[in-house]
């Protein structure tokens, strides 16, 4: 065995040439050196699995928020169209009470008319409830 010069310690070549030492070295080197980039390559892929998985939780996260965001618009939404139904109906139930009315007048005209017919003539100081109250008295 040789002396390396180097570490001072012996060559493990069993060749007396230089140059087989030389390239023994040199496979070393190059398999310490690709082991060091293994490691450090799965390194990198732990730091990236690690780092994906944060952001997978993240946008997890964010995407909750966002859903329990669309569901509180979507009552507001509901809510909001049940106002506007609500003041759809409202508006209908006043043409409602213009046909209340309607109705009224038709019959405070004919109340008129038949109190004018039994008495002959009509008092236009009575309101209608007075002139229904003389017409009953007056069939009794």
């Amino acid at each position: 065995r040789f002396k390396s010069r180097t570490r001072g310690t012996s060559c493990p070549c069993t060749s007396p040439s230089q140059d087989s030492c030389s390239r023994s070295l040199r496979r070393s080197r190059r398999a310490i050196s690709s082991s060091s980039k293994t490691r450090r390559r799965r390194r990198n892929l732990e730091d990236l699995k690690h780092k994906f998985a944060q952001t997978k939780r993240a946008k997890e996260e964010e995407t909750a928020g966002l859903r329990a965001q669309i569901g509180a618009l979507k009552r507001d939404i509901a809510g909001e169209e049940d106002k506007a139904r609500a003041l759809t109906e409202r508006g209908t139930k006043s043409t409602g009470v213009e046909a209340q009315d309607q109705t009224l007048a038709e019959l405070n005209a004919k109340v008129k008319e038949v109190f004018g017919r039994v008495f002959g003539e009509v008092d236009e100081n009575l309101r209608t409830l007075q002139m229904l109250t003389n017409v009953e008295t007056k069939l009794e």
